[in-house]
């Protein structure tokens, strides 16, 4: 019995053993065969569960066949085109609802959805009017796009609404050939530029603004006031206005009322100005030592000791004329209001404005005088249509602007002056009261609170009367248009 159960044992063994090793090897090719076996079978499911799903695509209108419009079933990359006669055929599941989305140039794209048991389908497609009738504003008017061939560009009017006082500032790098430069950070500063750079000698060298076709100055409008902002660059879109369009042209145009309930926009936003950089100037200590290296002797330890511990301000002074004359950041704020709307007579656009920016000069209680730039504006527009006759429309255009500005009297004394002194020339202030100061430099600190200031007030009335007649009654398209403005400024 032992040696019967010791071979059963052992067969036993080999048996497992055998089983083991059958199944590390052949368990893999078994895998494999059952993984192909599921997946063709699954493929002839799926071959027996999709049809072939044809039809045509006309145009709405003119009932003429499509040819390589797209069709394809929504949310899968399945689809084709239509061919020469404007038929497609495309492998749909079968046996379920699917949806096509069918897409051609020029027309509005359509999602159709499909039942189990349609075919032969026949589909219209209507054109897309926001693509065959979107306009470009040219020099005469505006013109369908796709007709345009001078070189325009338009840019977003939201791209205009920044913190900033002036327009021209903040065209630089917003469009493509415009170059924009700004020598002047002070409130309520412009910005040159140019369109395509400078192409003719003379005064006129700058780009011509035309404001609701006038040209007006394009600084003293406010973004919320502008509907289309384009530049026209080259001589095919520039031809209508000569050789004053030479240097590129900035069509502006002003917003307008439309048929419907009052609309009420107010708006108030806030911005924060600072320099770009700053230098470090040197201290009295650090000037005396590299003053030392260059002119040995000029300085004792005794003194630059007496600079680096302020023990006489009045002897020994150490300034840093930059931080007592400049801030380090200033704020501007812009509140705007407006109201549009109308009925089928008449229609209005009432908007106004104010604007104010600090400048960057020291101001301290006591002082005589404020010699901080500061710049104020306010805006007023009105933008009235009337319509006298089914074809004829009266528009009135009134815009009104009041600027107050004010400079330090000698604001380019001021930068120099705190630019070139050194730290050790003068004290602020004695400590007796009396200023500091030396012949041929002046005190930069003193000039801002004490030298006095200049203001000035600029207002500008931007007057226009215009009158549309449709012609379409002789000629389709016929339009005529009469302007006449009248432009008033005044200064103090």
């Amino acid at each position: 019995m032992n040696e019967i159960a010791r071979k059963l044992d052992f067969s036993l063994r080999r048996l497992v053993s055998a089983l083991i090793i059958i199944y590390f090897f052949a368990a893999p090719f078994a895998s494999t065969y059952a993984s192909g076996a599921v997946t063709e079978v699954f493929q002839e499911g799926k071959k027996a569960a999709t049809r072939k799903l044809t039809g045509k695509i006309i145009d709405k209108n003119t009932k003429e066949t499509l040819i390589g419009a797209s069709v394809w079933l929504k949310d899968t990359s399945i689809g084709g085109t239509t061919d020469m006669d404007g038929n497609f055929n495309i492998n749909v599941p079968g046996g379920k609802t699917v949806t096509l989305v069918i897409s051609y140039l020029g027309y509005a794209n359509i999602e159709k959805e499909i039942s189990p048991s349609a075919n032969n389908l026949l589909i219209e497609m209507s054109t897309d009017d926001t693509v065959l009738e979107e306009v470009q504003v040219v020099g005469y008017g505006t013109q369908r796009k796709e007709s345009v061939i001078g070189s325009i560009s338009t840019l977003s009017v939201s791209n205009l609404k920044v913190p900033s006082a002036s327009i021209s500032t903040n065209l630089a790098g917003q469009l493509g050939g415009v170059v924009s430069i700004q020598r002047d950070g002070s409130p309520g500063s412009s910005a040159e530029f140019w369109i395509r750079g400078i192409s003719t000698f003379g005064a006129n060298k700058t780009p011509l603004i035309l404001v609701d076709g006038v040209e007006r100055s394009l600084d003293l409008l406010d973004p919320e006031e502008i509907e289309s902002f384009s530049l026209l660059k080259d001589a095919t879109a520039t031809a209508l206005y000569g050789v004053r369009g030479a240097n590129g042209i900035v069509l502006i145009k002003t917003k307008r009322g439309s048929e419907g309930k009052p609309k009420i926009s107010i708006k108030m936003e806030a911005g924060m100005v600072a320099p770009t950089k700053i230098p470090e100037m040197a201290d009295a200590v650090d000037f005396a030592n590299m003053y030392n290296e260059a002119v040995p002797g000029t300085y004792s330890q005794s003194d630059i000791e007496k600079y680096r511990n302020h023990t006489d301000g009045d002897l020994y002074p150490n300034v840093n004329w930059l931080k007592s004359v400049f801030k380090k950041h200033t704020f501007n704020q812009r509140v705007t209001a407006n109201v549009s709307g109308g009925g089928e007579i008449a229609r209005y656009f009432i908007s106004a404005g104010y604007y104010h920016e600090d400048g960057l000069f020291m101001t301290g209680k006591g002082n005589s005088y404020n010699g901080n730039p500061d710049y104020q504006r306010y805006n007023f527009r009105s933008n009235v249509d009337i319509n006298l006759h089914p074809t004829t429309v009266l528009s009135l255009t009134l815009g009104g602007f009041l600027t107050k500005r004010r400079d330090a009297a000698d604001s380019d004394g001021v930068w120099k002056s705190a630019f070139i002194l050194n730290p050790n020339a003068f004290p602020i202030q004695y400590s007796n009261g009396y200023w500091g100061g030396e012949k041929g430099v002046t005190n930069p600190y003193w000039q801002v609170t004490r030298a006095g200031y200049v203001e000035d007030w600029q207002s500008t009335l931007n007057s226009m009367v215009s009158l549309d007649q449709d012609f379409s009654f002789i000629t389709e398209g016929l339009k005529a248009n009469v302007k006449f403005a009248f432009d008033t400024q005044a200064w103090q």
